[in-house]
């Protein structure tokens, strides 16, 4: 009997030490695992990247997602890192992650959850397109799914990179007095608020806009012959270079006769004599492949000069034969109060009367009061001869007209005998 009764006792008191042993157990593996620490999100406009340090004794981690006042689980990982994909652009997600440990094949759970929110990016601009309008540059672009507005950006090219300029709800931004000629490079990311929190877009929408540069001022005839122009012009703000164009009036539209030149003074060859012409010239900038014009075209007209060929006489009998002389003025001149004419004997070359001459000039049609004088002629280098007409003190302004005629008797040949040139021309200063 005593000892049906011993191991009576010794059976229940195993039974009950085995469940004590268990409890313990189970209760030592709950109290082990920690709570997720240093949980920071970050996204994309269609991801959202989870990351965490390793909480104590965790063998795992839940990763939930809040669903109206519910939470769905989305991925259960072994790493302390979790990446969701299939995200709207523009949207508000909160996240929950819970550790776990492991008491046998048994999850045993962290008492406490650790959340964040993160906002995805609204998707990149589109159609971004830049036009100018004098010194006004605008910007437009599509609208953005997931944007509650736009960010507008500028580069600083001495910091190498893009500054914010202007944050709008609109679809387009304007920017004005802009420099002349100068090229300026914008941006614009889309973003989207919630709250106080803001997600910006990944990339840029970029676009490049170059102002015009300012028309020229101060066209004119510098000087002309039978067969050239030569214009001139003051420079313009935001030119690198300049081109010259010539008008037909029989086909009504504009021939180019230089594309592109530094120079703010050229010379138009190849025209015909006594004949009008119209000049046009813009100025121009070409930061790259494309070439950006000034708004105008600035004109000037004006005729060449007619061709002259004087006969000489022939002369005596006991003198060398005299033969025709052509003269061909190449150019005119004027400055320090002195015309200056060059003239080119082509089939002749004699000798000049050692002596100066009064001649009649004429300024704006109407006669100087005081004689102006023309100068022997004296032959240059280049074998042309220079007449020089030095006209009195503040007689002649820039832009007017001028009359004159070289004076009989201002040649003779080589022989002695004179010639009996004269010649009768304008020019306009």
């Amino acid at each position: 009997m005593n000892r049906k009764i011993i191991q009576a006792f010794t059976a229940a008191l195993s039974v009950l030490l085995i469940a004590l042993c268990l409890s313990v157990s189970v209760t030592a593996a709950k109290g082990t695992v920690g709570t997720v620490s240093k949980l920071k999100a970050t996204a994309t406009s269609s991801t959202a990247t989870l990351k965490w340090s390793k909480a104590k004794n965790a063998k795992g981690y839940q990763i939930s997602v809040k669903s109206g006042k519910k939470w769905k689980t989305v991925a259960t990982v072994t790493s302390t890192t979790c990446k969701i994909d299939s995200l709207k652009a523009g949207k508000k997600y909160t996240y929950r992650v819970k550790a776990y440990g492991k008491n046998g094949k048994k999850k045993v759970w962290a008492k406490k959850t650790k959340d964040i929110s993160v906002l995805t990016a609204p998707k990149k601009v589109s159609g971004l397109k830049g036009s100018i309008n004098g010194k006004t540059a605008t910007l437009e672009w599509k609208k953005t799914k997931g944007a509650t507005g736009y960010v507008i950006y500028q580069y600083n090219s001495s910091e190498k990179k893009y500054s914010e300029i202007k944050r709008t709800t609109s679809l387009k931004a304007s920017f004005k007095k802009l420099e002349a000629g100068k090229t300026y490079k914008f941006a614009v990311k889309a973003y989207y608020k919630n709250g106080k929190k803001a997600s910006l877009s990944v990339s840029y929408a970029k676009v490049s806009v170059t102002v015009n540069p300012d028309n020229i001022s101060s066209l004119k005839v510098k000087s002309k012959t039978a067969d050239t122009v030569t214009l001139n012009w003051k420079k313009a703000k935001g030119a690198t270079a300049y081109a010259v164009y010539k008008y037909n009036t029989k086909k009504g539209k504009w021939s180019t006769l230089i594309s592109s030149t530094k120079n703010t003074t050229v010379t138009i060859g190849k025209l015909s004599a006594d004949t009008s012409y119209i000049f046009g010239v813009r100025a121009l900038t070409k930061p790259g492949k494309k070439a950006y014009y000034s708004s105008k075209y600035i004109l000037v007209s004006d005729s060449t000069e007619a061709n002259v060929t004087t006969t000489v006489p022939e002369a005596s009998s006991s003198n060398k034969a005299a033969e025709p002389v052509s003269l061909k003025v190449n150019s005119y001149g004027y400055g320090g109060g002195v015309i200056f004419i060059e003239v080119d004997p082509i089939n002749w070359d004699g000798n000049f009367v050692a002596a100066s001459q009064n001649i009649t000039l004429k300024v704006n049609g109407t006669a100087l009061t005081t004689s102006a004088t023309c100068s022997v002629p004296s032959k240059k280098s280049n074998g042309i001869y220079e007449i020089k007409i030095t006209v009195p003190e503040q007689s002649i302004n820039s832009g007017d007209s001028i009359s004159f005629t070289i004076p009989t008797g201002i040649v003779k040949n080589e022989a002695g005998t004179q010639y009996n040139l004269s010649y009768s021309s304008s020019v306009t200063v």
